[in-house]
């Protein structure tokens, strides 16, 4: 082999190469389709969280984006980006994992 490694970068920079790659193949669709991403901010550093947290809000702009965060991913810092440019619905496990908390019923 060459010795490159397509692996060789960061876990953010795959994570942003990875949105990239996906939102090229949502716009050559045609199709204006939501995009659901779960985990969005789970392997980006505390550094670049709110970076690419603020990256996925102007994305939104034009895109429709469901994010299902992690509460450690969903800090208060990025609780601050998204609170007057999102709908946010905070749902939680209850604490057997029975029950989602939070839907209405």
């Amino acid at each position: 082999g060459s010795g490159y490694s397509a692996f060789c970068c960061t876990n953010s920079f795959q994570m942003a190469l990875a949105y990239a790659y996906t939102l090229a193949i949502h716009r050559a669709s045609g199709k204006n389709c939501p995009l659901v991403i779960d985990s969005p901010l789970g392997r980006v550093s505390d550094d670049n969280r709110e970076n690419m947290a603020k990256v996925l809000k102007e994305i939104s702009k034009d895109k429709q984006i469901i994010m299902l965060f992690t509460p450690d991913e969903y800090s208060s810092a990025v609780k601050r980006i998204y609170k007057d440019a999102a709908t946010v619905r905070e749902l939680k496990l209850s604490s057997d994992e029975s029950v989602v908390e939070g839907v209405d019923r």
